[in-house]
């Protein structure tokens, strides 16, 4: 219930392109996009109808940027997962090509 002897003035459109976002905001967009599948640029209407004017550019800016710093810790475990499944075996061939014909 809003309190009838408080004001507020009207909401300016709030730009966070040039500011730093905090951990919550970031955690907002990856798990949005990676977890909930929702593409930036829905997440960028989203932020609108909530009066945040929030490009597209600057989202993906910030994905990048922390996929990048986090890309060694995120991939190490699956390196050493999939390095249990390397095989020392050699393929055989599949035949000379160029015979004309099919087998």
């Amino acid at each position: 219930m809003r309190n009838p002897h408080s004001s507020t003035g009207a909401r300016s459109n709030q730009s966070l392109t040039w500011g730093i976002p905090t951990a919550g905001l970031l955690a907002q967009v990856l798990v949005a996009k990676y977890s909930d599948h929702l593409p930036l640029y829905r997440q960028e209407r989203i932020f609108g109808r909530a009066g945040v004017a929030l490009p597209r550019s600057t989202l993906a800016q910030w994905v990048g940027t922390v996929t990048a710093a986090r890309r060694i810790e995120i991939v190490r475990p699956f390196a050493s997962y999939y390095r249990q499944f390397e095989v020392d075996t050699e393929v055989p061939a599949l035949g000379i090509l160029g015979r004309g014909h099919t087998r």
